[in-house]
């Protein structure tokens, strides 16, 4: 049945009881997202309200002969109780068709139905403009337009995700879900599609809520592998110290709070009790969630840095034959000016490997061997140019160059 001029639809339960009413109205929530009214809870709040003198404790167990004792008495009551039913039913049918749409609920329902901005709009059969204003708290939307939203949200099971909605820009939220499948990072990387820096960075920042497309994959992920807004584990500051104390404040073996993390004992032993400068986020993520399981006490919260690699040697980390020596000038002037192999072998230090890689890092364009007369060339930059992008990637301290030094 559908309420005219609302688009919305009421499914009618009826049936003598204990029949299963009330558990098929509830399967109906949970797989299709309906509001649930049920009429023994507004008969329960009626009695309380109007006729405490008959009001049970136990009367939810009794309702049916409650019901027809007090009909059979004070036929009055009947039409009392008709009348606070139609007008409860309605009251509470407004609410769940009109129920508060706060900005960052419809811009949650725009995710998780995958639309962008203009999409959306379209949906709602109103400017973009307008909707970017009512994201940002600027204006309100109208009934017609809060129906076409409750019209969406039902269409795409919204309520039914509602409850177990994860926040992909949450940092916690694309980690806890690597932890939880075992992936490390070239694994997600590989099952979105994405880089492993981009990974990396989901990791420490979270994902980026333009991103529609990845935050649909990483919602199917969720479900593939039950994975809920409740599995998020905040970062714990564990310290070698601190594991030692919680082991032996929970009196539990080491074995069970191997088993208890899910992890090998060895890589157990060489993360949490190792000598390790620092336990990383993957191990503290496994220590949590054994010190949850086995009602250990916890450190306390906070942020854990990323492990940063640290420089590679310009450029490429290559060596030449004489170690990873700083490039002079007069080395930096003949790159270019005549082919790699015949600056490799004037200079003597470098190889032509070397050679080739630097020229091609600096951006400097090559000398054909088959095109060259034999005698330098200039190149394709100025020296300026060079040693500028040459001190981009190498410490001042590291190159001194004075201003009139000859070449």
């Amino acid at each position: 049945m559908a309420k005219k001029g609302t688009n919305c639809r009421i499914v009618l339960i009826y049936g003598e009881p204990g029949n299963g009413k009330s558990h098929l109205a509830q399967e109906l929530k949970t797989k299709h997202g309906y509001h649930v009214i049920s009429t023994d809870e507004l008969y329960v709040d009626f009695i309380r309200e109007h006729v405490p003198d008959i009001f049970l404790p136990l009367l939810r167990q009794v309702i049916q002969q409650h019901y027809l004792y007090i009909a059979s008495q004070a036929p009055n009551m009947r039409e009392a109780w008709a009348e606070y039913l139609c007008r409860a039913i309605e009251e509470q049918l407004r609410d769940a068709l009109y129920r508060e749409w706060s900005p960052q609920r419809v811009d949650t329902l725009r995710m998780h139905a995958g639309l962008n901005q203009k999409e959306m709009a379209g949906k709602l059969h109103i400017p973009q403009e307008k909707l970017i204003a009512y994201l940002k708290g600027d204006c309100t939307l109208s009934h017609r337009q809060l129906s076409l939203l409750r019209d969406l949200a039902v269409d795409t099971k919204f309520e039914r995700q509602e409850a177990g909605a994860i926040d992909w820009s949450d940092r916690r939220a694309c980690f806890c879900l690597a932890m939880h499948c075992g992936w490390k990072a070239p694994d997600m990387a590989r099952r979105l599609g994405v880089a492993y820096a981009t990974v990396t960075a989901w990791w420490d920042k979270g994902v980026p809520k333009q991103s529609v497309r990845y935050w649909n994959q990483l919602n199917a992920i969720a479900r593939q592998y039950k994975f809920d807004a409740g599995m998020l584990l905040d970062d714990y500051l564990w310290t070698r110290e601190f594991v030692e104390e919680s082991m032996a404040r929970s009196g539990c073996s080491r074995a069970e709070w191997v088993r208890a993390s899910n992890s090998s004992s060895s890589f157990f032993i060489r993360g949490a009790l190792g000598f390790a400068a620092r336990i990383n986020r993957s191990m503290a993520y496994l220590l949590t969630k054994a010190a949850l399981r086995l009602g250990a006490p916890l450190p306390p919260r906070g942020y854990i840095e990323p492990k940063r690699r640290p420089p590679r040697p310009f450029p490429y980390g290559c060596k030449g034959a004489q170690g990873a020596r700083v490039w002079q000038a007069h080395e930096l002037a003949l790159l270019g000016t005549m082919p790699d192999r015949v600056v490799a072998q004037q200079l003597g230090s470098r190889t032509y490997v070397a050679v080739r890689h630097m020229r091609r890092a600096l951006g400097l364009q090559g000398m054909p061997s088959r095109r060259w007369q034999g005698t330098p060339v200039p190149a394709s930059l100025p020296l300026e140019e060079v040693l500028d992008r040459y001190r981009k990637h190498i410490h001042a301290d590291q190159f001194p160059l004075a201003t009139d030094q000859k070449l």
